[in-house]
């Protein structure tokens, strides 16, 4: 797509170039990606004295680290260069262009050093700040997590509070009717022990009446007898009702 010449006639006009025959050059370039596969491509930049001029001040050198100290390796090669270029002249005489260019990679190796000594600086404080930045993040999440909780703990507190206070409520509510049940019971028991001795005495009280009362009396045994099966039932319902009433506090 960026070239209007294919592969073969590439390989062309490179092969006696690069003295390697047509074909063997054609599967280089046609399976590069098989051949390289961890070969990365990047675009070459000339030192700062080629690309800047003289004149230009420092906001024209790179900002990232990384760039700084590729330039910075640059230039320090070209100075070292011009430095054994100029030991290796033998006349005292120097052009004042190769003394002019000395200057000025010296120059800009100078400013690359110290924008580059800045810029670590300004990455090590950026890094500090994020991360003291993360770790207030996190420290307020946390505090919210632990509020959440906090708060949901108390709500189940609260919660339980009332399902307790409903359950007192209730257990005392049952503790008052097994009181009152239990009096009933004693209750109709002292009157069946009344009734039991009443009957008791029934036959001394039929020896010394008279016959006419007879009738009377044994209309009054018989009510007597009702009355006591009456009582008796009632006492085996509150009877099985206490019963009831200590097994559902038991389960409460």
């Amino acid at each position: 797509s960026s070239n209007r010449m294919n592969l073969q006639n590439i390989g062309i006009v490179l092969s006696p170039t690069m003295n390697v025959g047509h074909s063997v050059l054609f599967i280089f370039l046609n399976y590069v990606d098989d051949l390289f596969p961890d070969t990365k491509l990047t675009k070459y930049s000339g030192p700062l004295t080629m690309s800047v001029g003289m004149g230009d001040d420092e906001e024209d050198l790179p900002s990232s680290p990384n760039a700084l100290a590729s330039a910075l390796a640059k230039q320090e090669a070209i100075l070292t260069q011009l430095h054994e270029e100029l030991n290796m002249n033998t006349d005292n005489a120097q052009p004042d262009r190769q003394d002019e260019m000395l200057w000025e990679v010296q120059r800009k190796v100078t400013l690359l050093k110290r924008k580059l000594r800045h810029a670590k600086r300004h990455a090590l404080q950026s890094n500090q700040e994020e991360e003291q930045q993360k770790k207030q993040e996190h420290t307020t999440e946390t505090r919210d997590e632990e509020d959440g909780a906090i708060s949901l703990l108390e709500a189940s507190e609260a919660e339980l509070l009332l399902e307790q206070e409903e359950l007192t409520s209730i257990g005392d509510e049952l503790r008052k009717r097994l009181d009152q049940e239990k009096k009933e019971i004693e209750r109709l028991n002292e009157e069946i022990a009344a009734l039991v001795a009443l009957k008791e005495k029934d036959p001394e009280l039929e020896q010394s009446s008279d016959s006419d009362s007879s009738e009377s009396e044994v209309e009054d045994e018989a009510d007597l007898e009702r009355l006591l099966q009456e009582l008796i039932e009632q006492n085996e319902e509150l009877e099985q009702k206490n019963t009831q009433l200590c097994r559902n506090i038991h389960e409460e």
